[in-house]
């Protein structure tokens, strides 16, 4: 079987790396292809460059489509990708993944349901989600998880440069979603409380030079300049060192964000045995049940979410049972293998 996945941007966010993460286990049983509508430089997420493609309008999409022959083409919230279906006239099976709940995804109001075999999403809070707001009918949503590189993403030794106090990480764009202010709002509150701990921010490279301006200017204005670290590329072969150096730190990572459809840095962080802050928001509550529920806070709760980074600061024994807690959910639900033998499943019954 023959598969191109279609998606805008190849830059190293989401969902890039979450095809990356498949493919390797995929390509043991299919043959996969991926075409981008806009190169960010995020081909080095994969670690085979063969078959991937950069289709800058529909006329080349559907060239690429006659050339090959797939089975089946997954359309990754790029509704640009149906023009060139039609030009090129394909006869295969049409399969939608939608990995978040955006105005990206606004364009499924203007797709008829005969148009496509299926939908795959990464949650059942996704899936809720795409059921009640575009009437698609149950039985056409299905949840295949997210996983994750546990060859990449795993604990190890970092201990010739660990920080001399405990480090917390905050990963993302810089944009509204993420909700990069309340994560400084969160820095100064912290430090108020103690001053022996440092922060890491990694992303935001494809922010505008007026974004990057803004957060500057706020980091200057909180007086955060000596306390926050900014790392502009958050290249995903650094991110496990990063994560593996947090954790050994006595630190942990958090999320501000105001919606998550999956987690995925969460998840990369447990499965570096790395405990993480998160928000009870979207999918995250499905994903961090029993003991991990103290791993959440309530929604853009600043008093919540200190009290709790100080107690993770504070009583480290605990905190290491729950990022090992943590940890072993993440090598039983997350790892390719698991995650794939159930995408294979479920594919083969779309598509045969």
């Amino acid at each position: 079987m023959k598969v191109l996945y279609v998606y805008r941007d190849l830059l190293l966010g989401g969902v890039t790396i979450q095809l990356a993460n498949r493919r390797e286990e995929l390509d043991k049983h299919v043959t996969t292809h991926y075409a981008f509508t806009k190169d960010h430089k995020g081909r080095s997420a994969f670690k085979n460059p063969e078959g991937i493609f950069i289709t800058e309008t529909p006329g080349e999409l559907a060239g690429l489509i006659r050339e090959n022959n797939y089975d089946a083409v997954v359309i990754i919230d790029t509704p640009a990708a149906f023009e060139a279906l039609d030009q090129a006239e394909f006869k295969g099976k049409v399969i939608l993944e939608v990995h978040g709940t955006s105005h990206r995804i606004e364009y499924l109001d203007e797709v008829p349901p005969e148009r496509y075999e299926a939908v795959l999403t990464p949650s059942s809070y996704v899936k809720s989600y795409l059921e009640e707001r575009f009437r698609i009918s149950e039985e056409k949503v299905k949840i295949v998880p997210n996983c994750v590189n546990t060859e990449l993403f795993r604990p190890f030794n970092t201990d010739e440069d660990v920080p001399d106090e405990p480090v917390i990480m905050w990963i993302g764009k810089l944009d509204l979603h993420k909700n990069w202010p309340l994560f400084l709002d969160f820095c100064t509150r912290l430090l108020a409380e103690r001053d022996d701990v440092r922060f890491y921010m990694a992303g935001g490279e494809t922010a505008s030079d007026r974004v990057v301006n803004e957060f500057l200017d706020v980091l200057s204005r909180k007086r955060l300049t000596e306390k926050v670290t900014w790392i502009s590329r958050a290249e995903q072969k650094w991110m496990p060192h990063l994560y593996n150096q947090v954790g050994k730190s006595g630190g942990f990572t958090v999320s501000t964000s105001k919606n998550e459809s999956f987690g995925m840095t969460m998840i990369e962080s447990l499965a570096c045995k790395t405990p993480v802050l998160f928000p009870a928001v979207g999918a995250i509550p499905s994903i961090l049940t029993g003991e991990l529920a103290e791993m959440q806070y309530e929604p853009e709760n600043i008093e919540e979410m200190t009290a709790k980074a100080l107690q993770f600061l504070d009583h480290k024994e605990r905190t290491l049972k729950l990022a090992e807690a943590g940890f072993e959910q993440t090598l039983a639900s997350y790892k390719p293998e698991t995650v794939v033998r159930t995408y294979l499943d479920m594919f083969t019954q779309v598509v045969r």
